[in-house]
């Protein structure tokens, strides 16, 4: 890799950049961040200072012109929180697949700290997911140490939108699927009122069958006060009662981060991820995810 050219981008390396971006997502990451809202994020970052370049950031590219670029890391300037001293930060940096583990990565740390440097900064940032162990392991071997951990709540949860059944279902169409033959439907009533409901049934037929799925519902007058865990909690008790052996839900969409947080919260684990599976009205494609425990 020591011989590759490592250079400022230029307008001309604006396709061998953007096919790039698709590796920033292709990292452990937290449910709520699509692998097309990561990419999109960072086209546009990287657009943006092909189009308007400055002195106060830059793209360096690993590669010859007009070739397929094997990396990129994008550069701008920050102001520190606290002290409001000036910094290098480092926003994007994508390495290709066929060059992973041969150092690519590592150069192109170097070249931007060379570029913070010879700026005069005195330090430089970078932040990273907390899940993305590998890319942590080379920042701290590169001398980088952790600061400040970003924490975030969703206080707007996603209402209805990540339901697989289309809004425009007929009451006697969203019966039928909602209590399918063969399943059972159990509610959650308070005064007469009905707060909450979920089916649980099988998840697959025959072979298949000593696997329960379950599906919920929760009233708007009854969300935050722990119903959809206490729901989920007794369908776990049903399903043993009942001779299953394990849950499994199929399509757990990846923005609704109050769901995850809520099934993880019930021993559920992220089993697998299939991208871009789910059209949800605000986000566009999105990630759904398997999620399994075993009785």
């Amino acid at each position: 890799m020591d011989a590759l050219t490592v250079r400022v981008a230029t307008a001309a390396d604006r396709d061998a950049l953007l096919a790039l971006t698709p590796r920033l997502a292709d990292v452990p990451r937290p449910p709520w961040c699509s692998a097309g809202e990561i990419a999109a994020a960072d086209n546009g970052i990287l657009l943006a200072a092909l189009d308007g370049p400055g002195p106060d950031a830059v793209v360096l590219v690993a590669g010859e012109p007009g070739a397929a670029a094997h990396g990129v890391v994008f550069v701008s300037t920050k102001a520190d929180y606290f002290t409001a001293e000036r910094h290098a930060h480092v926003g994007v940096l994508a390495v290709a697949a066929e060059a992973q583990g041969r150092g690519v990565a590592r150069a192109r740390m170097a070249a931007a700290e060379a570029w913070t440097a010879a700026r005069g900064d005195r330090c430089i940032t970078i932040n990273v997911f907390d899940a993305n162990r590998r890319a942590r392991g080379l920042y701290a071997r590169l001398g980088y140490l952790p600061e400040t951990i970003h924490y975030r709540k969703n206080l707007a949860p996603d209402r209805g939108e990540t339901d697989a059944f289309s809004p425009d279902l007929t009451r006697k169409a969203a019966l039928a699927a909602r209590h399918p033959a063969g399943g059972r439907t159990f509610v959650a009533v308070r005064e007469g009122q009905l707060l909450g409901t979920y089916l649980l049934k099988a998840n697959q037929p025959g072979l298949g069958s000593h696997v329960a799925n379950c599906g919920y519902m929760v009233s708007p007058a009854a969300r935050g006060q722990g119903l959809g865990e206490a729901l989920c909690r007794n369908s776990l008790e049903a399903a043993r009662e009942l001779g299953f052996q394990a849950m499994q839900f199929n399509s757990v969409v990846s923005t609704n981060s109050g769901a995850i947080a809520l099934w993880q919260r019930c021993d559920f684990s992220i089993v697998g991820t299939v991208p871009l599976a789910f059209r949800h009205p605000r986000h566009g494609l999105v990630d759904i995810h398997v999620m399994h425990r075993l009785l």
